[in-house]
């Protein structure tokens, strides 16, 4: 809650925002997006972690890195501000790697399936689209359906497997979707736009 309270009161991050990610004000406030200007270190146990040692045993700090705060339905993911040599994201020990699930409430079999990697795509999929559509963000590319979610993606008119056009989305798309799901088709955003959806965007393309 702070953390949202944070970005949506700073004109200057909402701008990054919609110039970085092509997010608005009022997609940040719809997904509750955040913005933790510094790295922080909290009590693990205030939340509801078991303690884990340092080499020196002492109890270890849970370390939460500035940047910008993504809330999944069963996580807490951090796109840092700088990500060096750690990587991009950063997700907080005690989380899930349940999909994010956009647009569950349209029916069924009238309304088709975008899967992507990215929640953040997600978002700007969600924020420009404007037909009923389902849109799934996996997170990561090592993460494909369950069996419920293959039930539900096989009754609707089509489901575009929209992964990064990268190796990894090429490999995690024809090995976890595309062979399960009968009514799938691989889509990619086109090697020239970009490798996802946000930089197909911000290139002027219409989503």
């Amino acid at each position: 809650t702070e953390a949202h309270k944070a970005l949506v009161a700073d004109p200057a991050r909402l701008e990054w925002l919609r110039t970085k990610r092509g997010l608005t004000g009022e997609t940040a406030e719809r997904f509750r997006l955040g913005w933790i200007e510094r790295d922080l270190y909290h009590d693990r146990a205030e939340w509801g972690l078991p303690p884990e040692p340092r080499e020196d045993g002492k109890p270890k700090k849970l370390f939460l890195p500035a940047g910008l705060l993504i809330t999944g339905p069963d996580r807490l993911r951090i796109r840092r501000a700088k990500s060096g040599e750690f990587g991009k994201y950063f997700v907080a020990p005690g989380s899930g790697n349940a999909p994010l699930v956009i647009g569950a409430e349209h029916p069924v079999e009238s309304t088709g399936a975008v899967i992507v990697e990215s929640e953040l795509d997600a978002m700007l999929l969600h924020q420009e689209i404007t037909v009923p559509v389902l849109i799934i963000a996996t997170g990561s590319t090592s993460n494909g359906p369950d069996q419920a979610m293959v039930d539900d993606l096989t009754r609707r008119p089509f489901v575009l497997v929209a992964l990064d056009s990268d190796k990894a989305g090429g490999k995690a798309a024809w090995g976890k979707w595309m062979g399960i799901i009968p009514n799938a088709t691989r889509a990619p955003m086109p090697a020239s736009w970009g490798k996802d959806h946000t930089d197909a965007f911000l290139s002027g393309h219409g989503l």
